[in-house]
């Protein structure tokens, strides 16, 4: 019971995360086509929690952030601005998730990390996140993360970047040292 609690959760932040900055929907969307366009984005997040039960590719990931766009997109472009999910929006839904996911012991490492403003900045890129809608853009961004990475994974260096972020911000001491899931 406690797990699909956090998972409900964790279906909820990925979703608001990446949605609520992005101008995502189209002006004359009603209320009912982005309800089902939501229900559809958590139904097909769910969906990745079976298929990363075990390590996959960075070419596998490539294709799950793209056909996750291109199949919302497909679904629901009435409900989406310019009839489209761009690939920023969906690798951040995704990436995210699989991070929560990974965090709980549900998944193993993820191959990559949410991509968001402040992993751009770190990685000397001044570009929207909202606004990437090209996967060899993003393939490319990986790769730059990888290089400002090291030795690390990217998911292990933005995992330690956004710890950082949150100590000096002081968030971080807000959590009791013993639900540090690290």
């Amino acid at each position: 019971m406690n797990k699909e609690f956090l998972i409900i959760t964790f279906l909820s932040n990925s979703q608001s995360a990446s949605l609520q900055r992005g101008n995502v929907y189209a002006k004359n969307a009603t209320y009912e086509q982005k309800r089902a366009f939501q229900k559809d984005f958590r139904m097909r997040l769910r969906v990745l929690e079976s298929c990363y039960m075990q390590s996959v590719s960075d070419e596998d990931h490539f294709r799950t952030i793209e056909g996750f766009a291109n199949q919302l997109s497909q679904a629901h472009s009435t409900a989406l601005a310019n009839g489209r999910l761009r690939i920023g929006t969906a690798q951040k839904a995704v990436n995210l998730f699989l991070k929560f996911l990974w965090s709980i012991g549900v998944v193993p490492e993820p191959p990559h990390c949410p991509i968001d403003r402040n992993v751009l900045t770190k990685i000397g890129i001044s570009k929207n996140w909202t606004e990437l809608d090209n996967i060899e853009e993003y393939k490319s961004i990986i790769g730059t993360i990888r290089q400002k990475a090291g030795q690390q994974t990217p998911a292990r260096w933005e995992y330690d970047l956004w710890n950082k972020m949150a100590e000096q911000s002081g968030e971080a001491n807000a959590w009791p040292a013993y639900l540090d899931f690290s």
